[in-house]
């Protein structure tokens, strides 16, 4: 019951939500888009903000990202930046978007299927934990009505990827620490942490820490260091903003 709602709330997501007013939907499409027609990965330029992602997710959603008319950006927004408004789109639609952008839609659906699967997965996590069925539908209770995880799972994005990947992979894991160790689900557990890690990149600042240690030190950053990276700035923002209930 659970699994058919969430997945009848993402497909609604998928049709309601204007073609590319999700972030970098357009992006992600444009990426599908290349490596249906070229049997390639675009090449690493600004005309494809998104190319240094992995390419996983790309391949699975590629067969489906046939030509199509594609919407022109609109006048909505007098001033894109500062960020969304009222009556503010910065794609021009109309009621005839589904019929136009069929291929479109058939990703964002493909995408939905996958949002689907994490939830099953984020069950199975709370139920093989705790052995506790109340406990498994609360964890994808909270996952499938989380609006920020429904909004982005029913997009075009590698997000959707990274999420059931994660999930998945916590589910092994849980299922190894609970009835010991065993080959098949070890195996599983790792082909679902390297499918996590084919399916996004690592953000702007994390390489931006990676190529400035590497000038510092003369050395590759590893795990230990970027954990300390992560958590100085943690500790750093949580001071900036205790700094006037401080003082």
């Amino acid at each position: 019951m659970l699994l058919t709602g969430s997945a009848v709330l993402l497909t609604m997501w998928s049709v309601v939500v204007p073609i590319f007013e999700a972030p970098d939907e357009d992006q992600h499409w444009y990426y599908a888009r290349y490596v249906h027609d070229h049997w390639q990965l675009p090449p690493y330029e600004p005309a494809f903000l998104e190319a240094n992602q992995p390419p996983l997710y790309y391949s699975l959603i590629a067969p489906l990202a046939s030509g199509t008319e594609l919407p022109r950006v609109g006048g909505g927004c007098p001033n894109p930046e500062s960020g969304f408004g009222p009556n503010c789109s910065l794609f021009d639609h109309s009621t005839s978007d589904f019929r136009r952008y069929r291929p479109v839609y058939a990703a964002r659906f493909a995408t939905a299927l996958l949002s689907t699967v994490t939830v099953l997965f984020v069950y199975l996590a709370g139920y093989g934990a705790t052995g506790s069925r109340s406990t498994g539908l609360l964890a994808a209770g909270l996952v499938a009505l989380l609006p920020q995880f429904t909004f982005r799972g029913t997009n075009i994005s590698n997000d959707a990827m990274i999420a059931t990947s994660s999930a998945a992979a916590t589910y092994f894991v849980i299922r190894l620490i609970r009835r010991g160790f065993a080959a098949k689900t070890a195996l599983a557990a790792s082909v679902c942490v390297a499918t996590a890690f084919l399916s996004t990149g690592p953000s702007e600042k994390g390489q931006a820490f990676a190529n400035a240690y590497r000038e510092a030190f003369q050395v590759e950053a590893d795990v230990h260091a970027a954990l300390a990276y992560d958590g100085f700035r943690i500790l750093a923002e949580a001071l900036k903003r205790a700094q006037p209930q401080l003082t």
